[in-house]
C-alpha cells in the first residue's frame, strides 16, 4: 500500500473515532436532560475532545443533529436499495419481502442508543417525516392486504410507510424485547396479510409535500421591548397575523415579522404586541389546530368504536374538519414546522383509545402495539387526503379509514 493511502486511512479512521464520541456524548447527555437544556459545551466536555474538534466538526449542535439524522438515513437507503438491486424477484416471493423488512428493521438494532435517541427525543422528530418521505418513493412492494381491500396505490403506499415507522417505533419504546425475526414477521404479517405476491411500486409517485432537505434550525427569539401600552389580545388581529403566515407559507415567501406584518395590515409594533417572535407565532398557530382538531377527535371517541360503521359515523366529523381546515395542513406539510406538528398529533393520538385494527390483533395482541399503529393510520390518513391530489368528501375518507382498521 502507497505511503499515501496509509495516512489518509489513519486520518479517516480519527475524523471517525472523533464523530463517533461526540455522538455517543450527546445522546448520553439526551438520556439526562432535554434537548434545548444541552449547550454545545457540555457535549465537548463529555466527549473528551477539544472545542476545536468539536466545530472542526459540526458548526453547532443543531448541525450535529442534522448529520445524525441524514447518515442514518443513508444507511437505511443503501440497505433497502441493495437489497432490492439484489433480489430481482422480490416481488414473487414473500420470504424475500420478510428478509428486507428484517433488514430494515436491523439498521435499528445496530446502534440501540442512537435509536432511542432519533424515537424519543424532539430534537429528532423531522427523522420520522424525512423517512417516510423516502419510503413513499422507494422501490418496495407495497401491502398486499390493503391491495385486495382498497385498490388504491397511493393510500396503500402512505399506511404502509406510517405502520412500518410505527412499528419501528414500538419495538424501540419496548426496548427491543422480541426478537428481530418476530418483529419484522409482526410487521410483514400485519401489512401483507397470507401468501400471495407483491405488487412492486416502482412507477408510484406520491407527492410529498414537506421540504426534501427536513432540517432543525436554531430558534432566535428577537428581544425587543414590548410597548408599554399594550393593548388587550385581539382574537381578530391574533387571527389575521395567523392567516398571513399561512398564506406566507403557500407562497413559498420569506416569512419574518415584517413580510407577517405587510401582509396582515398591521405594524411590526402590534405584531410583538401579541407574539415574541415568528416561531413563536407558528407554535401558537399549531397549538390552537391541535386543540381544535383533538376536540373533534374526542367526540368521535366518545362512540362505542366496535364495528366499520361505527368508526365511519363517528370520524366524519373529524375529517369534515381536516378538509375545512385544509390549507392549514398543507402549510404544516410544507414547512419543516410539520414535523413538530406530527410528532405532538401523534403523541397526543397515543394517550386516547384510537379504534383498535382487527387484523393487528390477530397478528400480534399487544395493546400498546395497537394503540401506536391506529394512531399513525389516522395521521396516515389525513396526509393522504391532504397531500394527494384526491377529491373526497368527510365521509368517503372516513369510510377508506374505516376499511383500514377492519
Amino acid at each position: 500500500m502507497a505511503e499515501g493511502a496509509v495516512v489518509r486511512a489513519k486520518v479517516d479512521r480519527r475524523v471517525t473515532r472523533t464523530e463517533k464520541a461526540i455522538c455517543d456524548a450527546f445522546f448520553r447527555l439526551l438520556k439526562e436532560k432535554s434537548y434545548s437544556e444541552i449547550k454545545a459545551s457540555e457535549i465537548i466536555e463529555k466527549s473528551g475532545y477539544s472545542r476545536q474538534a468539536f466545530y472542526l466538526h459540526y458548526r453547532s449542535k443543531e448541525d450535529l443533529v442534522n448529520v445524525i439524522m441524514e447518515e442514518h438515513l443513508d444507511h437505511i437507503k443503501t440497505v433497502v436499495e441493495d437489497f432490492v438491486r439484489s433480489h430481482p424477484n422480490i416481488s414473487e416471493s414473500r420470504s424475500e419481502i420478510r428478509k428486507l423488512h428484517r433488514a430494515i428493521f436491523s439498521t435499528v438494532i445496530e446502534d440501540r442508543l442512537k435509536s432511542h435517541a432519533l424515537h424519543e427525543n424532539s430534537c429528532f422528530a423531522p427523522f420520522a417525516l424525512m423517512f417516510m418521505n423516502y419510503l413513499l418513493n422507494a422501490p418496495i412492494p407495497v401491502p398486499l392486504f390493503n391491495y385486495r381491500q382498497q385498490r388504491n396505490l397511493e393510500y396503500m403506499n402512505m399506511i404502509a410507510s406510517y405502520y412500518l415507522n410505527a412499528t419501528a417505533g414500538y419495538w424501540i419504546e419496548t426496548d427491543f424485547r422480541i426478537s428481530l425475526d418476530k418483529i419484522s414477521d409482526v410487521y410483514t404479517s400485519s401489512v401483507f396479510g397470507p401468501g400471495g405476491s407483491f405488487p412492486i411500486n416502482d412507477q408510484l409517485v406520491v407527492p410529498f409535500i414537506a421540504h426534501e432537505n427536513i432540517r432543525i434550525s436554531e430558534r432566535k427569539t428577537k428581544n425587543e421591548p414590548i410597548p408599554a401600552d399594550t393593548v388587550p389580545a385581539s382574537k381578530e388581529t391574533i387571527s389575521t397575523y395567523m392567516e398571513a403566515l399561512l398564506q406566507l407559507m403557500r407562497e413559498d415567501r420569506k416569512i419574518s415579522v415584517r413580510s407577517l406584518s405587510e401582509r396582515a395590515g398591521y405594524s411590526r409594533t402590534t405584531f410583538y404586541n401579541y407574539f415574541e417572535s415568528v416561531p413563536d407565532l407558528i407554535e401558537k398557530t399549531m397549538d390552537q389546530e391541535l386543540h381544535l382538531l383533538l376536540k373533534e377527535v374526542d367526540r368521535a371517541l366518545l362512540h362505542n368504536n366496535q364495528n366499520r360503521q361505527d368508526v365511519e359515523k363517528s370520524f366524519t366529523p373529524v375529517f369534515r374538519h381536516i378538509l375545512k381546515k385544509r390549507n392549514y395542513y398543507e402549510a404544516f406539510f410544507k414547512y419543516d414546522c410539520f414535523s413538530s406538528f406530527v410528532s405532538q398529533l401523534i403523541g397526543k393520538l397515543e394517550e386516547r383509545r384510537m379504534p383498535e385494527p382487527k387484523l393487528n390483533k390477530l397478528v400480534f395482541d399487544d395493546p400498546l402495539f395497537v394503540r401506536i399503529i391506529s394512531s399513525y393510520l389516522f395521521f396516515g390518513t389525513i396526509h393522504y387526503i391532504v397531500v394527494y391530489p384526491v377529491d373526497m368528501n368527510a365521509r368517503q375518507t372516513a369510510h377508506l379509514f374505516a376499511k383500514s382498521f377492519f
